[in-house]
């Protein structure tokens, strides 16, 4: 059975938490020679991104201060609309 809109949510606000709690203190040098929390990091950011394609449009809408775009993880595997990859996409 698929996940319902409000699991699919809740994944989002997880992933985000985690996020935050593994990267709490890790400066811009310190997440690019970790390779452990960037791998982490990238596959939080997928859990979004596939979680995110599965809200409808109109729950979309009524969240305009979110970016829902922005979420979307491109095949380069950055943040899309970016499409030239950069340490930010992969680290060192």
């Amino acid at each position: 059975m698929q996940p319902t809109i409000a699991e699919r949510l809740e994944h989002i606000a997880t992933a985000i938490r985690n996020i935050r709690k593994i990267t709490t203190g890790q400066t811009r040098e310190s997440f690019a020679g970790d390779l452990i929390i960037r791998l982490a990091t990238e596959r939080l950011l997928e859990v979004i991104s596939e979680a995110s394609r599965h809200i409808p449009l109109e729950i979309k809408s009524k969240e305009s201060s979110i970016n829902w775009r922005r979420l979307l993880i491109s095949e380069t595997g950055c943040a899309m609309p970016t499409k030239t990859p950069t340490l930010a996409c992969y680290g060192p």
